[in-house]
């Protein structure tokens, strides 16, 4: 069987900036921990000093060389369950792909295993 997300699960972007998916839905826990479900890892940052950053991202604009950290987690694009859901929405299974944006660019963001 497939691991499911949970909340505080960590999300890593492709500079190696780590957050922790803040929360769960509570209709079901695994661990006590809600599970992760599709749009819930949406908006996430990685820029020091947002919520659940545990590693800010350290990517530097090229041009400027100045900070660029990947910030606003899209929805995600693979890793959704197509057989388990909770109120309608897929829950979202290791490893799942999706983008974080940076004023400079456009980068993958994966769920280490």
């Amino acid at each position: 069987m497939p691991l499911i997300l949970v909340a505080g699960a960590k999300i890593q972007c492709t500079h190696a900036g780590i957050a922790a998916i803040p929360s769960g839905d509570e209709r079901l826990t695994i661990g006590g921990n809600g599970a992760v479900t599709a749009g819930m890892e949406a908006g996430i940052s990685f820029a020091p000093g947002s919520p659940g950053v545990l590693t800010p991202c350290p990517f530097t604009d090229p041009k400027s060389d100045s900070p660029a950290p990947c910030r606003g987690t899209q929805a995600a694009t693979a890793g959704k369950s197509g057989i388990l859901s909770v109120g309608g929405a897929a829950v979202l299974l290791p490893p799942t792909r999706t983008a974080a944006s940076s004023p400079h660019s456009n980068t993958p963001m994966r769920s280490p295993r």
